[in-house]
């Protein structure tokens, strides 16, 4: 009989009105069955109550099987993305199809509280997932006496660096803006231009970032990058892989808001080729943010991208830059999965033999991104803290822009990939109460 060796869960998120909701499953590498075999265990609501069924149902993949509920609901696993992500379709008894995205969630098992009524998935929801920053909401927030305590901190006698840490890392950015907007009104000043007159250094950097809305503060960081006489094309190929299409369009509008001038003629006056095309493309915020998945065009994409590199002399530049600065990442994923069943390569290994330079790069961050944004984002930590200098540009970029969506994530693939904790780097690495901050932000150690 087979031992299993790793266990899982996997929630597969929806969102419904007034609530976000999960769908439970699991997942079991054992003994006899290939490398990652994945089981999806599907709990459902039915006329009898809520039950899991364990039956063996289908399997689309060698080593990889779907288990459905009996008589009301057909899920079959359509895709293993990679060892973290699986894909499921979900045929619903009026014919219907829904596409959920399941993702590994740290061994986190969901508590079953919801559904959507008799035949459906259960849906439940929990605490343990969703967003996975380390700063939320605080409970109880008053922005008119954190305002004041603010001010009690800059105006007092000597500044009260701890009473300033202790507020701004412990409120979200939504309630951040509301302490700036009181405290405009009651003292007739800019907050940021307070701090920015009583502290200094990398300490004063990453608290005007934490009072900065998101999407000015990566407008800020974007001009940031091209400002003087050398462009950091890491930060903006950073910053325009990472971020929605939704942020790009704020992020845009911010741009133009703070310097009177368009984003994209910037990055036109700062990079050339293929890289600045892509970046602009990436820029526009046209990317497809749809979690559904086409197996056809998945087909098509990976043919047009052998095409277009390992299968003709040269390479068409452009075809690289409409599928992989276009297409969603669940899509993505699936079009990779089919170049390798065509080509017998790893996209990036293509992307490596095919490309050079900035453009090069650019595209393989936006594979790393697919695959896993946090890994990718654990990466950039690790460059910026390793060595005898500490790259504090990206880290507070990093650890601001990231504190209320994964950083937890980021946490756990730093740990996974470097063998020692984000904590730890960051607490050997930097100093005073630059270092508070920055913990504070990280949240805890692994």
């Amino acid at each position: 009989m087979a031992s299993t060796l790793k266990h899982g869960y996997y929630a597969g998120f929806r969102t419904l009105p007034g609530t976000k909701a999960w769908a439970v499953g699991e997942w079991r590498q054992e003994e006899g069955l290939r490398k990652g075999a994945v089981t999806v265990w599907v709990a459902v609501q039915t006329s009898q109550g809520a039950t899991v069924d364990r039956t063996p149902y289908r399997s689309f993949y060698p080593g990889f099987a779907a288990l459905a509920p009996k008589g009301c609901c057909d899920f079959s696993l359509r895709k293993k993305v990679n060892y973290h992500d699986i894909y499921l379709e979900h045929k619903k008894p009026d014919a219907t199809d829904e596409h959920w995205d399941w993702r590994d969630d740290s061994a986190v098992k969901s508590t079953c509280c919801s559904s959507r009524g008799p035949g459906s998935v259960l849906l439940c929801t929990t605490n343990n997932v969703g967003p996975r920053g380390t700063i939320r909401d605080y409970p109880g927030f008053s922005p008119s006496v954190d305002a004041e305590a603010i001010r009690k901190a800059i105006r007092g006698i000597g500044t009260d660096e701890k009473t300033l840490i202790s507020i701004l890392t412990e409120r979200s950015n939504a309630q951040r803006q509301l302490i700036v907007q009181e405290y405009q009104a009651k003292y007739e000043q800019e907050l940021k231009d307070d701090l920015k007159g009583d502290l200094s250094g990398h300490f004063e950097h990453i608290m005007v970032a934490l009072v900065t809305a998101p999407a000015l503060f990566d407008a800020k960081q974007l001009k940031k990058s091209m400002k003087g006489t050398g462009t950091d094309e890491d930060a903006l190929i950073e910053i325009l892989t990472t971020r929605t299409s939704r942020q790009m369009k704020e992020i845009t509008q911010a741009y133009y808001t703070a310097y009177k001038k368009s984003l994209g003629d910037d990055i036109s006056s700062e990079t050339s080729g293929d890289f600045r095309k892509a970046l602009l493309t990436l820029a526009d915020g046209r990317r497809d943010e749809s979690l559904k998945v086409d197996e056809h065009l998945a087909k098509k994409d990976a043919q047009i991208l052998y095409n277009a590199g390992e299968n003709k002399w040269g390479t068409d530049e452009d075809k690289f830059t409409e599928v992989l600065c276009l297409r969603s990442f669940p899509q993505l994923r699936l079009t990779f999965d089919e170049y390798r069943n065509i080509s017998q390569k790893d996209i990036e290994d293509s992307i490596k033999g095919e490309l050079s330079g900035h453009f090069e790069d650019l595209l393989l961050a936006i594979v790393h991104c697919t695959r896993n944004t946090p890994a990718f984002l654990a990466a950039r930590l690790h460059q910026a803290l390793k060595g005898a200098g500490t790259d504090e540009f990206t880290l507070n970029r990093i650890m601001v822009s990231r504190s209320e969506t994964d950083l937890l994530d980021i946490r756990h693939e730093f740990k996974k990939h470097y063998g020692y904790s984000l904590h730890s780097a960051i607490q050997s690495d930097t100093s005073g109460d630059y270092r508070l901050v920055l913990l504070k932000i990280c949240g805890g150690d692994d």
